[in-house]
């Protein structure tokens, strides 16, 4: 195609979630190394992990802010339903390793202490582990407070309606 080639790295792969690869991990990381003209990563820590020895012109770190896309749609609708509410967000594939699920629990906990708080959740909310986690907020009664809005286009308008995002992942690659 006569285009440059850019590989978008946002994860550490194996670390993180256990990815398994057709090809070892090592030689799948030459590979990008290869057949990139750039390489882009989402934190220090990734491009230390996997790319430490690649040429600083072609790694660079960047961040989602710094990336404009075009057509992308803006949602401006009000996830949160309780107006003086903490508002928390998370954001990401919705899987145990994510942490989603102690989230949930941390928003359960601090309910019956009486906090007034809510939970907006952003990612595939299909998956088994997510339909796991609507489960346990129906149960729990807390349904009106955590939020399930699956994947979503501009993740950045519904983060700017809360108060306070999480990140609960143990090994989180930003």
């Amino acid at each position: 195609l006569n285009r440059p080639h850019i590989w978008w790295v946002n994860e550490f792969g194996e670390v993180d979630h256990g990815l398994e690869f057709y090809l070892t991990f090592q030689r799948t990381l030459e590979i990008i190394e290869e057949s990139s003209d750039r390489i882009l990563v989402n934190s220090k820590a990734v491009k230390e992990a996997l790319f430490r020895d690649v040429d600083p012109e072609k790694c660079t770190v960047t961040t989602y802010s710094n990336i404009k896309f075009l057509d992308q749609p803006s949602s401006s609708d009000d996830v949160f339903k309780h107006s003086d509410s903490t508002k928390l967000v998370i954001s990401g594939t919705l899987t145990r390793s994510k942490g989603q699920d102690e989230a949930v629990h941390a928003i359960k906990n601090l309910l019956k202490e009486g906090f007034d708080i809510e939970l907006c959740i952003i990612g595939d909310a299909e998956t088994p582990f997510a339909q796991g986690l609507k489960e346990l907020t129906r149960d729990e009664g807390i349904d009106d407070r955590i939020h399930f809005v699956g994947f979503v286009q501009d993740v950045h308008a519904l983060i700017e309606q809360a108060d306070i995002g999480l990140i609960c992942s143990k090994q989180e690659a930003f």
